[in-house]
């Protein structure tokens, strides 16, 4: 049987790719191994420029050239680079095993999300952060989106992800960046959203932030650019558990008369929390509980013979700040892999999450008052989630062949006069890799199913993607190009998009010890939405909201140019890293507040009862959009004295979103802002002031809710078992905001002075503080923190209607076994 699924497998890739063979007069044939005796998976050997291989699951590789005297060079995975010159003779088999040094620097960091395979951060051609798993385990992150926040470049919205000002927030509907776990996608089919809840923190290995488009791999939905979470797999023999505890108070606001609860018992809160953890959260209202959370984590994993099994278990349980808004979250996580013992170079598997959860999805709170934690409006949601994603690899000396298959389903059991909402997708994703001397190629043919109905559009809506891509690089010890294409087609119902080829192109070559030279243009698109064509619905205060069955996709190119300096003193590495980035989109969607007919494109009435004119929201297409800026970030790691050892990292984006359609105030086409030198004299002139108070309107030269200016920094130092860490955010005001948006506010929490006011108070941005302590002993295996969020309770909302959180008090211990 395991031979018969061999042979299936290299007559699917035949068609892609051929697996030709040279007989060669001398072979070269060992092992990699690091330094401690481990076999090491896909190290690249490269022989002189005549041939070159990737390692394979035990570390072996076998090369067959003409004899001679060659240079042997072995490197990959964040080791050091090995050179070795030798001589091989015809009709020999000539053996040569060696050991790898790991480095540890920063800069070698590696990470699969810009590429098919593993790669060093330093010769990536894109600009990629990596968040990893001990800084989730110190910061004490319950959620995803708490750790992107800190991310140079990256800004949270209530769980919306935008990169370099690419994005406003659109109440969760059309993300412009795509969220990946293990390679594949998890957004939602219908509201195309990041469903990050799922992505299980108690396994999590990294996470990789790609800035900038990168539609060529992974198509719709990458148009500002890729979150890939990565889980782990067992790397020791001996079986490893982990289990965390995490309970968090919240403080009360920094103005009493916000604060809703009057309790203020700690111990009060645990005992409810853990009484409550498994039931159902009710939308409580109770003065006497006080708001705060409980969170647990397992993991468990080990290998057997040729069989890897990692178990997660994840339970969550919040009594929010935010009157009503409750949540409760259980998950269960099983990965299996399973190395075939016969044929060398197989391995099949499965992936799979499994979620319930219940919350009060929020929307608009009472005021911006003295009622800005109180609960307006909303709706009080119950969801089965499911991720089941099987896989197959085959991989030999010089070739990766995988198959990815992936279903997703998300149930909403309605309530009274709801109906159900389901929401289902399957992906398929085959690929094929290739090493063929300096090159790597790459081929594949992904296609994704979709089938959803909800309560919030009529019947069932179904759409399909199926594409094809392929992609190319060279690489020598100090030079990458990549260069690849994809064509796709897409529909949602009847209405079918067919792109036209896009591209990606990009280079990174090191051009002296530690520096980095890099730039990369690349071509995107995305296509709307079930919810942007179809969601029809209205809100409790009167709001409609309205579909646009006609959107046209979103296109675009983004591109950056950039340099990266590493350096090493002693037994401290890090860099330096300066970017210039330019973006430019046309057909953006966005919601936008207006008066609107009550009637659909074919002339239907919309909301039978209500006049000819309502007040919504309508996602429509914007005129073009150019965003262009600057990122300079430095970071380290290292030994600073015999005991101390110290790791940071900080980050300055400054991003220009240019409204390229609002021309009214230029007399002539060249002040426009599609004149490129107007937009960059705009760009320098309006660097260090706020547009919002502008008596010239030039606030209009920028697209709403776009902050500017956003500062990341994070430091830690660890003495002996202890760590001591501190965060710092900085996220500047958005200049302009529509007056019918502030209209729309006051409407819906009849309050005419609290916008004003809270822009008063914010003009100036928002600035968060959050601290972290924590010691470990007896051989790491116990760990005890102590996490403070929002050190100064300072009152702050990332995005309309919604205040964030007040200081946030977290005790955390883990076990390790």
């Amino acid at each position: 049987m395991k031979d018969t699924i061999y042979k299936f497998i290299l007559l699917i890739w035949g068609v892609l790719i051929s697996a030709g063979m040279f007989a060669q007069d001398a072979i070269l044939k060992g092992t990699v191994l690091d330094n401690q005796n481990k076999p090491l998976e896909n190290v690249s050997v490269v022989i002189g420029e005549v041939a070159g291989a990737l390692t394979g699951e035990s570390g072996g590789y076998n090369l067959s050239v003409p004899p001679g005297e060659y240079t042997v060079s072995f490197s990959y995975l964040g080791f050091e680079t090995k050179n070795i010159k030798l001589k091989l003779e015809a009709g020999k088999d000539n053996l040569l095993d060696i050991n790898l040094v790991n480095t540890g620097m920063t800069l070698e960091t590696t990470v699969i999300t810009g590429n098919p395979f593993e790669k060093k951060v330093s010769d990536e051609v894109v600009s990629i952060e990596v968040i990893n798993k001990n800084y989730l385990r110190n910061a004490g992150i319950r959620d995803i989106g708490d750790a992107l926040e800190r991310v140079p470049g990256v800004q949270i919205q209530d769980g919306q992800i935008s990169i370099r000002g690419g994005n406003a927030y659109s109440y969760g509907v059309g993300s412009r960046v795509l969220v990946l776990s293990d390679g594949l996608s998890i957004m939602t089919n219908d509201l195309g959203e990041a469903n990050s809840k799922i992505l299980p923190i108690e396994i999590a290995e990294q996470v990789e932030v790609i800035k900038g488009a990168s539609s060529v791999q992974y198509g719709s939905s990458a148009l500002n650019g890729v979150i890939n979470f990565r889980t782990r797999w067992p790397v020791d023999e001996k079986p490893k558990t982990q289990m965390s505890f995490i309970a968090g108070v919240y403080e009360r606001p920094a103005m009493k008369e916000k604060q809703w609860w009057n309790l203020d018992s700690v111990g009060v809160l645990g005992i409810n929390l853990w009484a409550n953890t498994f039931s159902r959260p009710t939308t409580h209202t109770n003065p006497t509980h006080l708001p705060g959370t409980l969170t647990s984590m397992f993991s468990h994993e080990f290998k057997k013979d040729n069989n890897q099994w990692v178990f997660g278990l994840y339970t969550d349980r919040v009594q929010s700040y935010i009157e009503k808004a409750d949540e409760a979250r259980k998950r269960i996580d099983i990965k299996y892999r399973k190395l075939d013992p016969k044929i060398n170079g197989l391995q099949y598997g499965v992936i799979s999450h499994f979620m319930k959860e219940e919350f009060q999805r929020f929307f608009f709170s009472r005021d911006l008052d003295t009622n800005a934690y109180r609960f307006s409006q909303g709706s009080d949601d119950s969801y089965v989630n499911g991720v089941i994603s099987p896989f197959i690899e085959y991989v030999d000396d010089n070739s990766s062949y995988r198959l990815d298959v992936r279903y997703i389903t998300r149930f909403r059991e309605g309530g009274g006069t709801d109906r159900d909402a389901w929401d289902n997708s399957l992906q398929i994703r085959p690929q094929v890799t290739k090493m063929h001397k300096k090159f790597i190629f790459t081929f594949g043919l992904p296609a994704t199913l979709g089938a959803s109905v909800s309560n919030l559009y009529p019947k069932w809506r179904k759409n399909y993607m199926i594409a094809g891509f392929g992609q190319a690089e060279y690489k020598t010890n100090r030079l990458s190009v990549i260069v690849g294409g994809r064509a796709e087609a897409l529909s949602v119902d009847t209405i079918v998009n067919y792109t036209r080829p896009i591209m990606r192109a990009g280079i990174n070559y090191q051009i002296g010890r530690g520096t980095h030279l890099k730039g990369n243009i690349g071509q995107a698109y995305r296509m709307p939405t079930i919810a942007e064509r179809f969601l029809i619905t209205d809100f409790a205060g009167g709001l409609a909201i309205i579909p646009t069955p006609s959107l046209q996709s979103e296109t675009g190119w983004t591109s950056e140019i950039g340099v990266l300096q590493g350096f090493s003193k002693e037994k401290f590495k890090g860099g330096f890293e300066g970017t210039f980035f330019w973006n430019q989109f046309k057909n953006y969607v966005e919601y936008q507040f207006g008066i609107y007919d009550n009637k659909g494109e074919n002339g239907e009435v919309l909301f039978p009862g209500k006049p000819e004119k309502i007040f919504g929201l309508k996602p429509i297409n914007l005129a073009n959009t150019r965003i262009t800026g600057i990122e300079i970030k430095m970071f380290g790691t290292g030994n600073v004295s015999k005991n101390i050892q110290l790791s940071g990292n900080l980050g300055y984006t400054y991003s220009y979103p240019g409204n390229l359609a609002n021309d009214t105030l230029r007399n002539t086409p060249a002040d426009s802002m599609r004149n490129i030198s107007t937009y960059f004299h705009y760009f320098a002139a309006d660097w260090g002031r706020h547009l919002g108070g502008d008596p010239n309107q030039g606030y209009l030269r920028v697209q709403p809710f776009r902050s500017r200016h956003l500062f990341r920094g994070d430091i830690e130092t660890q003495y002996k078992g202890w760590n001591l860490g501190l965060n710092a955010n900085y996220t500047s005001y958005p200049e302009y905001v529509p007056d019918l948006f502030v209209l729309a506010i006051a409407f819906l929490t009849s309050d005419l002075e609290g916008f004003e006011k809270y822009s008063a108070k914010h003009i100036g941005g928002d600035l968060l503080l959050n601290g972290r302590i924590g010691y470990e002993w007896n051989e790491k295996k116990y760990r005890l923190g102590f996490v403070v969020n929002n050190l100064t309770n300072w009152e702050y909302s990332t995005r309309p209607g919604k205040m964030e959180s007040p200081r946030y008090y977290q005790l955390q211990f883990r076990y390790m076994l």
